[in-house]
């Protein structure tokens, strides 16, 4: 099986290849979409990457989009590539994985299971991992590479002796070279990470922190973008099933390039397209052989060996036709929340001062982790009471699919696409969680008659956990998924892969100082299985003991009902609820719409909608509180402004300002500079109100100076509250359910608009694109002069200087504007930077590059000068580009 094209103009399509009979015979032929990586599956199906999304498209069409179309990756790049199966025997295509980037590299292990790369780019997350999952898209699983060394996992396959066999390389600037690596998966859960089932030896013990990833191919540069790699590069590696150990490859010799820096006019040496050959590698004796040379102007890739080898393992499909048609609800089941890794993703680093986890040292000395949660102290109410357990909720989230020509103006500052909130499940005392996934939108429909579904099901989702505030401590920086029927059980958040549940064994054969109709009746059971249990068996006492339903809700609504009363010194946990209907039935002075209050039953949180009335709203006696009094343009406070005022961009002037922190002068009132690891300046800024990251270390509720202001309460934000008495006292200034909006509003990502379509269906960006011939001819090449030399893919940081991170510094100029040399990708990249082409001056294509405080090479008075301004003659090119679209209309 493989995938060849035509022409150069036409799709990738999937041709088969009998070696026997030298037949070639087509197996996918479309004009439509570009289908691509083919693999055998042991039943005769064929799994292949494509960009077709076509369940994606029947759900657009599902749920009521205006428009159905081929979302594009989360750079906005080209439309994205998902797995999908094929079957030969009836024609039928059914995709599998719903990554909102791409999914490539397909292959089939011994276990039958689907080994494949996966693009992971949710929020500021940016790195390729290795992943599995089954022929029917159920079991979702990371493989390899969230965290070991490397940022491109790429062309994954199983070898002989069930080692993990693929290329790593930097994200960017390597055409797709790199080294190639062989790690000890079945030790290993990461690089330097043993599983709990590793064979302990004295080679391979905790203490000795042995590195499951060893370099094929030595002196190799895989972690460094637009740097070179001395002795060249390989690709795409093939192991061989034949007792060798050996693998085919493709390898080129370094062949460096010098070229000038536009912007410092210095030579430096690139990596020059590399001339790809067929090798095999021998990695006992560390030689390597030619195979085959390729012609100038021509590469060698993708070798594949033809050889018998044992079938592998044929796996099932679970997900019926039915539960397809008939959109059976999914079943997700978390043992606890609070079984997490050794980084300690919930632990000390997410919780504030009145909060703790009780621990116990782990039983497990084969793990990494040397503390895990104390599960029986937690979920004992005499040791610890329920208002003192600090997960209440999770919050699942959906991705919305992102169309063509949606500006990031839209958007927002931030690197967060758009997404809805589903819904809340209560987290128990134990850390467990039960919920079902439906498609029924019922919270929706009851405020919105008529309301058609909202897919949670084969779909991208999200889940975090929050406080009883809604506040994340954490959030799954990958995206999930669920077939319909499917039931998903994991140990925890971010828990060792092959670790056994802390939530488990003698944990879990009694739940203490609980009522009696809530105790434990099989083994194993946590306190959600139980739950759900009694709801199911005895609807009556069910509705007696309050349990309610295993659906999400778009309300918070906590009552305690494990507590024993009848036990002396318990204490009980405080009941609480939370509404949005309360904007409108206990709010006398709501700003919010009737229309706004119906989007937030939906989940839809949209800036100017939802979180701009609450600025607005009149506060105390008299008005004496409202946020306008302090906080206006002429002198605001905390140099915050949050007027409505529209900015230059078409945004609130308060987005931009909760966005992005304040520049620092220097002594002559010029803004401050650091400079960062490219020789760039930047402006000094201060941390900004609202932080954008995945965890709360760069964002988050949690990690938001904003929401430490308005609860007067330190939190995780790196700035510190005012002294007491010195600072405004605004806790008691807004209601619960404004606090919990903004709270949802920033987990979510601080987007401006979480909508593509404005509500007459129309797409809140380019209703027509520039000319794409144009921007090959004119606009590509004055991009590529002035622009590329910065604007390249990179991840985490740029880097420190003088112990200043660059993290902060990007938080400010999220998300980037990124070229990569391919003109298609670099088009819709570029369009994406021009959301009103009536004003092109006010786009952020043209407006960033006049700003006086873009990065780039200050003058001799230190002080930063625009990449552009209106008298340069490239200017006046983009400008008429991007007007021309609003004249074609």
């Amino acid at each position: 099986m493989f995938s060849a094209k035509k022409s150069v103009t036409s799709k990738w399509n999937l041709w088969q290849y009998d070696v026997e009979t030298y037949a070639l015979t087509p197996i996918l032929l479309n004009s439509s979409h570009d289908d691509i990586d083919p693999a055998f599956l042991p039943d005769g199906r064929i799994v292949f990457s494509s960009n077709r999304q076509q369940r994606s498209q029947v759900i657009q069409n599902l749920e009521g989009s205006p428009q159905v179309y081929k979302q594009l990756d989360e750079y906005q790049r080209e439309p994205v590539f998902n797995l999908h199966v094929f079957n030969p025997a009836n024609g039928s295509i059914a995709q599998i994985s719903f990554n909102q980037s791409h999914d490539r590299n397909p292959s089939v292990m011994s276990n039958g299971k689907i080994l494949f790369s996966r693009w992971e780019h949710l929020g500021d997350r940016n790195q390729y991992s290795v992943y599995t999952i089954n022929p029917d898209g159920t079991d979702l699983a990371v493989y390899y590479g969230a965290h070991s060394p490397g940022e491109a996992f790429l062309h994954p396959r199983e070898a002989e002796n069930g080692h993990l066999i693929s290329s790593v390389m930097p994200l960017t600037q390597t055409y797709q070279g790199g080294a190639i690596i062989d790690v000890d998966i079945a030790n290993h859960d990461e690089a330097f990470i043993l599983n709990s089932a590793a064979e302990t030896t004295p080679e391979i013990t905790p203490e000795k922190n042995n590195n499951g990833q060893q370099l094929v191919t030595s002196d190799i540069n895989f972690q460094e973008a637009s740097s070179l790699s001395p002795r060249g590069r390989y690709t795409t590696p093939y192991p061989l099933w034949n007792g060798s150990g050996n693998i085919l490859a493709s390898y080129s010799v370094s062949r460096p390039l010098e070229v000038v820096d536009a912007i410092t006019q210095e030579a430096t040496q690139v990596e020059d397209e590399p001339f790809y050959n067929l090798v095999l590698l021998d990695p006992k004796s560390g030689s390597q052989k030619i195979i085959e040379t390729s012609e100038e102007g021509f590469a060698l890739l993708e070798g594949i060996i033809i050889f018998p080898r044992p079938l592998p393992t044929i796996i099932e499909d679970t997900v019926t036709l039915q539960d397809f048609f008939s959109a059976t609800p999914a079943t997700i089941s978390i043992r606890s929340v609070y079984d997490t890794d050794f980084l300690e993703r919930m632990g000390p680093q997410v919780l504030i001062e009145s909060e703790s986890i009780a621990t116990l040292t782990n039983p497990n000395a084969a793990e990494q982790r040397t503390k895990i949660a104390d599960i029986a102290r937690l979920k004992n109410p005499l040791i610890t009471p329920p208002d003192r357990l600090p997960a209440k909720f999770v919050r699942v989230t959906k991705a919305v699919f992102t169309p063509p020509g949606l500006g990031q103006a839209v958007t927002g500052k931030t690197p967060h696409k758009m997404r809805r909130i589903l819904g809340y499940s209560p987290v128990e005392p134990d850390g467990s969680v039960k919920f079902s996934l439906s498609n029924e939108n019922s919270h929706c429909v009851e405020f919105n008659p008529g309301a058609l579904p909202v897919y949670a099901t084969d779909s991208a989702i999200e889940i975090s956990v929050v406080d009883s505030k809604a506040r994340a401590m954490q959030l799954h920086s990958s995206w999930l998924q669920v077939r319909p029927g499917e039931n998903l059980q994991c140990n925890g958040c971010h828990s060792p892969r092959h670790a056994q549940s802390i939530n488990s064994n003698s944990v879990t054969e009694h739940h203490p100082n609980v009522i009696d109709a809530l105790q434990v009746i099989s083994e194993g059971e946590t306190m959600a299985e139980t739950r759900d249990r009694v709801r199911l068996q005895n609807p009556q006492l069910a509705a007696q003991l309050q349990l309610g339903e295993n659906t999400l809700s778009r309300n918070i609504e906590y009552q305690d009902i494990w507590t024993d009363l009848g036990v002396a010194n318990v204490e009980m946990g405080t009941p609480f609820a939370n509404s949005y209907i309360e904007l409108i039935n206990n709010d006398s002075d709501s700003r919010h719409t009737d229309a706004a209050i119906n989007k937030l039953a939906c989940g839809i949180i949209n800036y100017p909608e939802h979180i701009q009335p609450i600025w607005e709203k009149t506060r105390g006696l008299l008005g004496r509180d409202s946020c306008g009094n302090c906080h206006d343009e002429s002198s605001p406070a905390g140099g915050l402004a949050i007027s409505s005022t529209l900015s230059n961009n078409g945004r609130y002037k308060s987005y931009e300002n909760l966005l992005t922190g304040t520049v620092e002068l220097n002594a002559e009132g010029n803004a401050a500079l650091i400079v960062d690891n490219q020789g760039l300046s930047h402006p000094k800024r201060s941390n900004p109100a609202v932080r954008t990251g995945n965890n709360v270390a760069s964002g988050l509720a949690r990690g938001s100076h904003l929401m430490e202001v308005l609860t007067n309460t330190e939190l995780k934000a790196p700035q510190t509250l005012t002294a007491v008495g010195q600072r405004t006292d605004h806790g008691k200034m807004m209601s619960s359910i404004e606090l919990r909006l903004i709270s949802e509003w920033i987990d979510i990502g601080a987007q401006y608009f979480n909508q593509p379509y404005d509500d007459d269906g129309i797409i809140r960006g380019l209703r027509s694109s520039p000319d794409e011939s144009e921007f090959v001819s004119q606009i590509l090449p004055i991009l590529e002069r002035r622009c590329s030399s910065c604007h390249a893919p990179q991840k985490g940081t740029l880097g420190t200087y003088n112990g200043v991170q660059f993290e902060d510094v990007k938080d400010n100029l999220k998300p980037r504007f990124i070229l990569t040399g391919q003109a298609e990708k670099d088009y819709l990249a570029t369009i994406n930077m021009v959301d009103n082409a009536s004003a092109p001056q006010s786009t952020l294509l043209l407006r960033r590059a006049t700003e006086n405080d873009h990065p780039g090479l200050p003058n001799d008075n230190g002080v930063l000068q625009p990449a552009l301004t209106e008298l340069d003659s490239d200017y006046a090119i983009l400008y008429q580009w991007i007007l021309s679209s609003e004249e074609d209309l």
